[in-house]
């Protein structure tokens, strides 16, 4: 009998970390907090190989920053960037955080006060300035050329005369998307992994709502982006099918990741929306020398309705 209670405790922890969609763990704030801070080692142990070397933390407020991963002493740290994250939300010795890995490179974060442990109200205003991605060309340093669309035929007409009515000057969108089922998003998560798995030299995206609705940052692994990137390539193309999309790129040598300005027209143009999947398959240069990479997008719902800014 305890042979079989042993065994079903395994088969239990076995299908938690390798089905899960969304991992949580706790960290309590105390010694050097603000400089760097220690992710539990069964966590990292189950994790470490799914885990980027950048990963996306999302404070209450949904904006996000970028921090680095870092081992010593055979210890994950959250490391680079992770003091900016103490210093945005006023982080003090003695606050509980709970962390809440949701797959690919984005963790949620809820912050608990020290005295009271309850939430702490202002974590819910912190905005930030700079995201991984950026589509005001205010910010950018040079004004995105547009790609030419390629494609004449009806259906696509149609589409981009719907596209453009999209107003891309709202910050934030709102879905008008039909409810999905988590057997639904399973579904396009599988026939993408499946893509990803024929293709090595891709990377797999799932869509959150810093996406597709709000602040529209998108993180791809710097891995992945040192391989098929230079960092004296200024400029990317996004091809879905016969159309593309030209983003301005920065490499951000301080952490150690890229800035990529025009995603937002991207994202609202082929109106991806939150779970749907992005896979970024390298497909060489063009005549002038600039990396194109397609993308095949996998949407949980196959109707289209334009979103709604607010």
């Amino acid at each position: 009998m305890e042979e079989t209670g042993k065994g079903n405790k395994k088969w239990q922890e076995d299908i938690y970390w390798s089905h899960f969609n969304c991992i949580r763990f706790i960290s309590h704030l105390s010694g050097d907090f603000q400089k760097q801070l220690a992710i539990p080692r069964k966590f990292a142990s189950k994790l470490r190989k799914k885990l980027p070397d950048i990963v996306v933390l999302r404070g209450p407020s949904s904006s996000t920053w970028n921090v680095g991963l870092s081992i010593e002493d055979e210890t994950l740290f959250f490391k680079d960037g992770w003091q900016e994250f103490v210093k945005d939300h006023s982080l003090e010795e003695n606050d509980e955080l709970v962390f809440q890995y949701n797959g690919e490179s984005c963790v949620d974060v809820l912050i608990f006060d020290q005295s009271s442990l309850c939430e702490k109200e202002s974590s819910y205003f912190v905005k930030r300035c700079i995201c991984a991605a950026s589509t005001d060309e205010s910010n950018g340093p040079t004004k995105r050329k547009k790609v030419e669309d390629t494609v004449n035929n009806n259906d696509s007409e149609k589409e981009q005369r719907s596209v453009r009515e999209t107003d891309l000057s709202h910050s934030r969108y709102l879905s008008n998307r039909r409810a999905v089922t988590q057997l639904e998003k399973n579904v396009v998560l599988w026939q993408a992994q499946a893509l990803a798995a024929a293709k090595p030299e891709s990377e797999m995206v799932v869509m959150q709502p810093t996406h597709v609705y709000v602040e529209f940052s998108l993180v791809i692994s710097c891995k992945w982006m040192d391989k098929n990137i230079s960092v004296v390539d200024k400029y990317l193309i996004l091809r879905v099918k016969e159309k593309m999309w030209q983003l301005t790129l920065i490499h951000d040598t301080n952490l150690g990741t890229w800035l990529m300005f025009g995603w937002k027209e991207f994202a609202l143009r082929n109106y991806l929306e939150e779970s749907d999947v992005c896979v970024f398959d390298p497909a060489g240069r063009n005549q002038d020398g600039i990396v194109i990479v397609d993308v095949t997008i996998f949407r949980v719902v196959q109707e289209i309705v334009t979103p709604t800014g607010v």
